[in-house]
């Protein structure tokens, strides 16, 4: 779960508003205004000027736009910086934890602060006035200026590091002005945001820099008088971004309705009990609740401090885990002891869980509740810590509802390359306006076309359609892991999946089934010169009086639910062989029970649990065990007493012992060595002791010693039916594999054998200090200091190898490198450097705390690793989240897939409008990681990889076929242009609906079935992609060039320009076609200047117009990127059939075979020649580009981290 700590830390500035007379985007206009006027006026008179007042207004207009888009220039226009939050008006907030360094503007609320509402003497001024409260709503959070730090801090109830006995005093909210006073400084405790309507929604959309840009082409394409052109895609925008609207409005109202129903509660408010709606809940109100509620079931309203009673509560919704987790109270810790998020989960019930059962606990340690006889339902006494959006579910939530704001994925590199390209374009610009304005006589110049022209130029580095392809391959992406069940929180993390290098598995319930089988009980004592090898097999406890029986039994977390046990399988497990159960509150044996009978069957009941601890690595009972004969209120006697069990790692649980016999390392490491989870077994009677409240005040310390050895519980751990399948296919595709366990070391390597993590002789990484010596003293943190406390050794003994940071390297290429957890903490002390130069060559890390996983994970980040983190565990939730790539199984039934039956007209239209991307809900995202799966087994790692992959090469692709677009664009734009060749507005509408077609089928493949060892390049600015894509172009230049000036030689030059408003080209010289000279034979009369401005065909216009329509199929073609990545060309049934038709209505547009098809698209027959060397040349055109493409792909493969190559 998360705490206080992970709360996503924000940037502030603060600032003030100027007066209107004051801000500089009012001053620059003021000061532009009359310049533009005064050079309209000289240039143009009347006319001019007005040109000069439309150009103040579009000045006005953009600088509007770019305060609207570009918080820095709202600031820089309208802002003074204020450093006294005090006197701010208005603040600017940049998240720390987004992809996308977005900023956003918020409105700063300065109140005053009543006496008495200052605790801290940083609260009062110099003067001993008191400070007000500074604060702002950003992303439904409440951040609050602290005056102590000068920061600003998210809200939040401060418990973390509070000492317990502070919240057994407690007593509630005792007034009603105390009640408002905290809905209005916390809340409502409740889920709720504003949700626009739809047109100022679509307003907003449409005020985006990507749409206005475009509105902005489509009026350029209107003054170049492309009508049908300029239609479609103003259209087509509209109508995308009205589709978008609607699905962002339909995923606010899913996300309004998840959660539960508003419950009614017990809270102690005014020194009574009393009901009221959950929603009116504050931080400090105490509360009682009840499974047994009128309600169908118990929610959990906020997240609360259990202060009386034992609690089972389900959180599946928060953490994927149907594992039921006890939850008990805070009474019996010590009141010196501090809270902790991190480590008191077991005393914390979390908002939107479900409460299964309780045990009521009369709150005689509440003294403010004692007086009032408990809790008036008899349920849980609990303290309300957090609420609404300040819980863990409601960051959850949170996490959901902004996750849009980070669907862009390389966006930075995306627009270093749109620059990049822009560079070729002003060029061609530059070229074209040197031109019109030089190497053109004065009386001839048309200063209006010359300026379109060259805006249209630069425009065209961003076709209209690549926003709504890049969002569409996301969807694509998204969609496609929706229908394996696999959820994802945070888009933008699919193309990282396909970068990743480095795969971190966690083993238990990860790689390894959670269905665990009891081997049985192995006991070394006495065991001295036995062949461990055969001599001393597990076997099944048949005594009654065995000692292992009770602490199999007694010790444990399990819980009746429904008549069924639930909980911890390997638990579960024991009870099953051993044929026991659990009924209300006792462990007894079942009736087919053969090993007990008669006087001899008793129970067992926990009087206190003390729960497993990842650092201590145990978990331990006391427990009263009662004859089966007697009454429940018998007396203490032989078979009537109190015991300490107490079970967990081997090597953990031996200092606790009285007694350890010689062997007791040999048996263990043996059962390890063979893959069998080991558990020791410990016991101790509580002799003397008869009231069951003074075992419970029994510390833990005290009561984990002088055990008594009852031997190792041995359990098998089967493989998941997929691990050793997946992880396979994930090595041999260039992946280096890690296993991240908190099991036993030897058990560890054994599975990563099976799993193919290790695939050479293991090594591990062994404590030689003693074990009265800790391994890390005070102050002996230095790298000198691990190298003398640590060793190699294989896992048979037979190899020891003295450590030394400098040699890790080179043993990793011969050796398989194992590391415990300790060494992790150790390394963790001396530095990153320590880290770095150990953790990135090991393969399985085992012992490890949830702490060690998170620093793992981070080391392999820092060393330029591309991570992914399996995990299914509230002990994975670190490495999960610090991940690139976090996958957590939600560990759920597997799901039957059914035949689809026969729909009817209304199923279809209905599913057609819930085609759009669904939201992730709640019960299928987890506060663990971005991505969650349905399924237990590990193979959706491989489908996030392959869509990863997928996602990657399709965003490289549109960036390269833009790119070479670009590039030929220029060209055709600036030189042909000059020469009076521009397209028609039909043929400029049918190629732009063609190529949005074929962007669509490019961007809406399928990932291939298998992952290939050859990985997809990750960056547009590498080696591969700039020689691809600036040979493709140099072919395509050659093409468009050559066939250009072989179609001058079949027209004369008075017939080479009929565009609109392009003077006339006449062969000057050996230059033909290259002059803008005005054919004086070809003057204009005013009353045929409409005539003359409409654009007529040509034989210059139509080769042009094929033969750059070829060269987008050739790139369309070349430039899909398949196998290994997606399914092949031919097999893109959409791709490829788009572009054999168009390949087909391209050859009849040459032949000449339909006269009509060739009036509609505004073409003239061709000469024979012409033909055939537009065709030729588009062939060779084609197979020169495909030689590039793949030369390039060859030479230029993407390079696989340093440390993979090893």
């Amino acid at each position: 779960m998360e705490g206080e700590a992970s709360h996503r830390s924000v940037s502030v500035r603060t600032y003030t508003r100027r007066e209107t007379w004051k801000r500089k985007d009012v001053g620059v206009i003021v000061a532009a205004f009359p310049v533009l006027l005064s050079i309209g006026w000289q240039t143009g008179g009347f006319v001019g000027a007005g040109y000069g007042l439309g150009s103040t207004c579009v000045l006005g207009v953009l600088i509007l736009l770019l305060e609207f888009w570009l918080v820095g220039v709202h600031c820089w226009a309208r802002l003074d910086r204020e450093d006294d939050p005090s006197k701010a008006q208005c603040c600017v907030v940049a998240p720390q934890h987004t992809q996308a360094r977005k900023k956003y503007k918020c409105e700063v609320n300065v109140r005053p602060v009543g006496p008495g509402k200052a605790p801290k003497a940083s609260s009062r001024g110099e003067s001993g006035q008191l400070r007000p409260e500074v604060s702002f709503e950003f992303w439904n959070a409440r951040y609050v200026y602290d005056w102590e730090t000068r920061s600003f801090e998210r809200l939040t109830y401060q418990v973390e590091g509070t000492p317990f006995a502070e919240h057994l005093r407690v007593s509630g909210t005792s007034t009603n002005k105390k009640v408002d006073q905290g809905l209005e400084r916390w809340g409502a405790n409740e889920f709720t945001f504003s949700k626009p309507e739809f047109m100022p929604l679509l307003v907003e959309h449409m005020l985006a820099p990507f749409f206005v840009f475009q509105l902005f082409c489509v009026g350029l394409w209107c003054l170049d008088e492309y009508w049908y052109y300029s239609l479609f895609t103003l259209v087509m925008l509209i109508m995308f971004e009205c589709t978008v609207v609607k699905q962002r409005i339909r995923n606010l109202d899913t996300l309004q309705q998840m959660g539960h129903q508003p419950q009614t509660i017990w809270t102690f408010r005014e020194g009574q009990w009393v009901q009221i709606n959950e929603q009116y809940l504050i931080p400090g109100d105490v509360i009682s609740m009840s499974s047994q509620s009128k309600f169908y079931e118990t929610f959990v309203p906020a997240d609360c401090l259990l202060l009386a009673g034992t609690g089972i509560t389900n959180e599946s919704i928060l953490t994927g885990e149907s594992i039921p987790q006890w939850k008990v109270a805070i009474k019996f810790r010590n009141p010196k002891d501090t809270f902790s998020w991190k480590k008191d989960k077991q005393h914390v019930l979390f908002r939107g869980t479900t409460l299964i059962q309780h045990e009521q606990d009369t709150p005689s340690h509440l003294s403010h509740l004692s007086r009032g006889k408990g809790s008036p339902d008899g349920g849980l006494v609990c303290e309300v810590l957090r609420t609404g959006f300040s819980t863990t579910q409601g960051d959850l939530m949170r996490t959901i509802l902004h996750s849009t704001e980070r669907m862009s994925a390389n966006s930075s590199e995306a627009g270093l390359f749109i620059l990049f390209l822009l560079v070729f374009a002003v060029a061609a610009s530059a070229y074209v306006l040197y031109h019109g304005i030089y190497l053109t006589e004065p009386d001839k110049r048309d200063f209006f076309k010359l300026a379109l022209n060259c805006v249209m130029i630069i425009t065209s580095v961003i076709p209209p359609e690549l926003p709504m392809e890049l969002s569409l391959a996301v969807n694509t992406s998204m969609l496609s892991l929706f229908r394996k069940y696999i959820f994802c929180t945070e888009p933008f993390r699919i193309p990282f999946a396909g970068k990743v290098d480095a795969c971190c598995f966690d083993k238990t319930g990860t790689l390894t089934s959670t269905r665990l089988v009891f081997e049985g009980v192995g006991d070394p004592s006495g065991a001295d010169g036995l062949d461990l090898g055969s001599g001393l097999e597990p076997g099944i406890p048949n005594r009654p009086d065995d000692d292992a029986i009770k602490v199999l039994v007694g010790c444990h977390s399990l819980v009746a639910v429904d008549g069924k046990m639930r909980g911890d399988p390997m638990e579960k497990a024991a009870f099953k062989k051993l044929s026991w159960t659990i009924a209300k509150d006792f462990a007894k044996p079942r009736k087919s029970n053969t090993t007990m009978t008669g006087k001899d069957r008793f129970m067992m009941k926990i009087e206190k649990r003390y729960h497993f601890n990842p650092v201590l690595k145990r978990m331990s009972t006391i427990v009263k065990k009662q004859s089966m004969n007697l009454s429940l209120d018998g007396e203490v006697g032989p078979k009537n007493e109190y015991l300490v069990l107490t079970k967990g790692a081997p090597e953990s649980l031996k200092p606790c012992f009285a007694k350890v016999p010689a062997c007791y390392n040999e048996v263990y490491m043996n059962y390890a060595r063979r893959g069998l989870r080991v558990i020791a077994l410990g016991i101790r009677r509580l002799s003397g002791v008869s009231d069951s409240s003074v075992v419970r005040a029994i510390p833990r310390a005290q009561a984990e010693r002088e055990l008594d050895f009852c031997g190792f519980a041995v359990f098998s751990c089967p493989l998941k039916p997929s691990s050793s399948e997946t992880l396979l296919a994930l090595k041999e595709s260039s992946h280096r594999l890690v296993m991240i366990t908190g099991d036993a070391m030897l058990t560890a390597c054994h599975v990563a054998q099976e799993v193919h993590i290790t695939d050479k002789p293991p090594l591990i990484l062994q404590d030689t200090t003693s074990e009265a010596k800790p391994v890390v003293a005070a102050g002996s943190a230095t790298p000198k200091a691990f190298e003398s406390a640590f060793e190699w050794a294989s896992h048979d003994g037979s190899t020891d190898i003295s450590f030394s940071m400098d040699s890790v390297m080179e043993l990793s290429r011969d050796y398989s490198l194992c590391v415990p957890g300790k060494a992790v903490t150790f390394l963790s002390k001396i530095g990153e450097e320590s880290l770095r130069s150990v953790l990135p060559f090991c393969s399985v890390f085992a012992r490890t705390s949830p702490d060690d996983k998170e620093i793992i994970v981070k080391t392999l980040k820092d060393v330029g690793h591309t991570v992914l983190m399996c995990g299914d565990g509230t002990n994975d939730v670190g490495a999960l989240k610090s991940a690139h790539v976090g996958i957590a199984l939600l560990n759920s039934k597997p799901i039957k897939f059914t035949k689809p039956k026969k729909k009817t007209i209304k199923e279809w239209i209905d599913e057609e409008e819930d085609e759009g991307l669904p939201v992730v809900s709640l019960g299928d995202a987890s506060i663990a990681s971005p991505f969650t799966s349905r399924f237990s087994t590990v193979t959706p790692c491989v489908d996030i990889v392959k869509q990863g992959r997928s996602t990657l090469v399709t965003y490289v692709q549109m960036f390269k076929i833009l790119g070479i677009n670009c590039l030929s664009s220029a060209y055709s734009m600036s030189v042909m242009y000059l020469n009076g060749v521009k397209m028609g507005d039909t043929q400029a509408t049918i190629s732009g609906v063609i190529i949005a077609l074929l962007f669509m089928f490019l961007s809406n493949t399928t990932a291939h079935e298998k992952l290939s060892s050859t990985r997809p390049h990750s960056k547009v600015f590498c080696k591969y992609f700039l020689v691809s894509m600036v040979g493709q172009f140099c072919v395509h230049f050659l093409y468009l060039y050559g066939c250009y000036r072989f179609a001058l030689t079949f027209e004369d030059g008075s017939e080479v320009g009929a565009g609109e408003g392009v003077p006339t080209v006449v062969e000057t010289g050996d230059k033909a076609g290259n002059s803008t000279d005005i054919d004086p034979s070809s003057s204009i009369t005013p009353g045929e200047e409409e005539d003359a401005n409409a654009f007529k065909p040509n034989l210059v216009n139509t080769v042009a117009f094929m033969v750059n329509f070829i060269i987008q199929l050739v790139t369309f073609a070349v430039n899909y990127v398949g196998e290994p990545f997606n399914v092949s060309i031919w097999r893109n049934k959409a791709l490829i059939w788009g572009l054999l038709l168009c390949t087909g209505l391209t050859g009849l547009l040459i032949a000449d075979a339909a006269e009509d098809l060739n009036s509609t698209f505004e073409v003239v027959s061709l000469p024979k020649e012409m033909q055939f060397a537009i065709a030729a040349g588009g062939l060779g055109t084609w197979i020169l580009s495909l030689v590039v493409e793949t030369t390039a792909r060859k030479a230029f493969p993407e390079k696989l981290h340093k440390y993979l190559v090893l």
